[in-house]
């Protein structure tokens, strides 16, 4: 018997989602709007507790990890939150980075309400906390913060936590960096790879909860399963399964300079292949700078996530005419070189070029050429997807040898 779905039964099933998705939309603009009802100011906490739910009650209570109090009805449960929450405050303080800390210190500064943040994740992310409560005033969004809230920050503001903050936003940088070059990390490996570039008490559990708290709060960084993820992965599982077959490649050894530069938003490795792809862009077609540089950008993503050849040159020919011969070899040629000397995920942060067996090799490293579960990672001729000797003609048409030109 066959389990093939009858056309009928598939659109049912596709009506069936359709509905839900409608009925989940539905749901979560119900919660926005109740969300941002009229708010007072001054609010104590208690008063700024009471207008939750109990399901925003049991979210505070999961963050900031209280034991104990699952049992609760609604009004024992605020009650209790509001006599814990300045108990665990410093604790909260302590794993802020700079721009986290910077919002809730104007917040508490301020003597009305903060206006309200422009990400709802953000919102949501001060609101498990309990530091800070939405709602409007004179039909604008704001943020209050409890006087509680406001006397206790004031508190703990000293400069040893004004050093710890500044330890944290290094701390996330050098995560981001690291994520930025190698893709996908375990935590406790992570951790580890932090630990020679960042002076860290941490042990590896408030490691976990400190990335976990970071990513609540901002974009940039994809948990899973499989550990922490640069947002740019497509596929993190794919990218730990190459790691895993190339165990006897050691991570290459960024240094902490390197790690921090790469620890920006948005951060792309522009060397010197990325630049003359942008370069050769400008000097072909009448595109800004900026153009060039996202398509480039785009380009090194797609190599990133393991696109083929083919992919890559589909997406040159959507956007530019190659219809002329030496215009087209000229994009092979650069998209051969931004290829092999991309660092990439699957490469642990290595390139392609750094890897083969007839370039010579970094002093501090063996040569070896990684295992070939797929062609991502090789030196390829983009033309035809192949290994690329260092005595083979360039695929960008010079006729010089590849080593004497762009593999030069």
């Amino acid at each position: 018997m066959s389990n093939k779905l009858s056309d009928k039964e598939q659109m049912e099933l596709i009506e069936s989602m359709r509905k839900a998705k409608e009925l989940e939309e539905m749901r979560l603009a119900k919660e926005e709007a109740k969300r941002w009802t009229p708010i007072e100011s001054p609010l104590s906490l208690a008063d700024a507790l009471a207008r939750l739910t109990k399901q925003e009650l049991t979210a505070i209570r999961t963050e900031l990890n209280i034991a104990g109090v699952s049992s609760l009805n609604k009004q024992d449960l605020a009650d209790k939150l509001a006599e814990l929450i300045p108990q665990y405050l410093g604790g909260i303080l302590e794993r802020f980075d700079e721009e986290r800390y910077q919002v809730v210190k104007k917040a508490a500064d301020r003597r009305d309400a903060f206006p309200a943040l422009g990400d709802p994740y953000k919102v949501s992310y001060f609101l498990n906390l309990g530091l800070l409560f939405p709602g409007t005033q004179q039909g604008k969004r704001v943020l209050v913060m409890p006087q509680e809230i406001k006397a206790g920050i004031k508190s703990f503001d000293s400069p040893a936590l004004k050093q710890k903050i500044r330890a944290n936003t290094q701390l996330i940088r050098l995560v981001t960096g690291m994520l930025a070059y190698y893709g996908v990390l375990d935590t406790i490996e992570l951790w580890k790879m932090v630990a020679p570039h960042h002076r860290t008490e941490m042990s590896a559990q408030e490691f976990d909860r400190f990335v976990s708290s970071r990513a609540d709060f901002a974009g940039g960084w994809q948990i899973g399963p499989y550990g922490i993820a640069d947002e740019a992965v497509v596929d993190p599982e794919g990218i730990v399964r190459e790691h895993r077959s190339r165990s006897e490649l050691p991570y290459y050894p960024f240094t902490t300079e390197q790690l921090l530069e790469a620890g920006v938003p948005d951060f792309i490795d522009r060397n010197l292949s990325y630049r003359s792809f942008v370069n050769f862009i400008m000097g072909h077609y009448s595109v800004a700078k900026e153009e060039a540089d996202e398509v480039v950008a785009e380009l090194t993503f797609q190599i990133q996530n393991g696109d083929p050849p083919s992919m890559l040159i589909e997406f040159l020919q959507e956007r530019f005419d190659m219809s002329e011969r030496e215009i087209a070899e000229g994009f092979v040629g650069h998209l051969t070189e931004l290829n092999n000397n991309t660092r990439l995920w699957v490469l642990k942060g290595h390139t392609p070029n750094e890897l083969s067996p007839a370039l010579p090799s970094r002093p501090s490293m063996e040569r070896r050429e990684p295992k070939r579960t797929n062609s991502a990672g090789n030196v390829i001729d983009i033309a035809t997807g192949r290994k690329i000797g260092r005595n083979d003609p360039c695929p960008c048409g010079s006729g010089k040898k590849f080593k004497k030109c762009c593999g030069g």
